[in-house]
């Protein structure tokens, strides 16, 4: 399994995330500290990032959470067989672990503490992804684990509202805006 063949062949997949934004994702999985989550895995294009980030890091497997069933613009349509063609393909099979639930029933799986990436972007409204953070904050490792949000742009006003909120509240770390995501970064335990 060569890391690089694996981030080339993301660029196959469907996706809206740009090679400017894999490029970020591949670095954070490299560098992470703890398990790596995914919160909205679509097609595969990130799956298949994350995957590659990790394997020349920390040799972590990403835990890939979607209902394969919800999609912004064909909700209901099941990709799962669609995503799991695209890990077969890549021969990541052994390195992402596939949790069909909804992603806030999904963090009840995990402790606190274990994860040092999560990457969000499953449903793109406000109360969903505000759902998100709030479900999987404490499974970040304190100090060091960050949170990433896809498509803090304008054509999704909520997520940027969501953003914007994040930032007023000083008590969870430090955001850094960059090819439009949002990497949040865990500074200290919360009181």
């Amino acid at each position: 399994m060569i890391p690089e063949k694996v981030f080339e062949k993301a660029f196959e997949i469907e996706s809206w995330i740009t090679r400017e934004q894999g490029k970020i994702l591949f670095a954070l999985a490299q560098n992470a500290i703890g398990k790596i989550a995914e919160l909205g895995s679509w097609k595969g294009r990130s799956t298949l990032i994350l995957v590659a980030g990790a394997l020349t890091g920390k040799k972590q497997k990403v835990f890939c959470v979607d209902t394969w069933k919800n999609c912004d613009l064909k909700p209901y349509f099941n990709f799962f067989p669609e995503w799991k063609k695209n890990i077969k393909t890549a021969e990541i099979e052994n390195y992402c672990v596939p949790i069909i639930q909804d992603t806030q029933v999904a963090a009840k799986q995990f402790g606190s503490s274990e994860f040092g990436l999560i990457f969000v972007d499953a449903w793109h409204t406000r109360i969903a992804v505000e759902n998100d953070f709030r479900a999987w904050w404490n499974r970040l490792i304190p100090e060091k684990g960050k949170m990433v949000f896809h498509d803090c742009i304008k054509g999704y006003p909520e997520i940027q509202e969501f953003i914007s909120w994040l930032e007023k509240q000083k008590q969870f770390g430090t955001i850094e805006k960059v090819e439009g995501m949002a990497i949040l970064t865990r500074t200290k335990e919360e009181d």
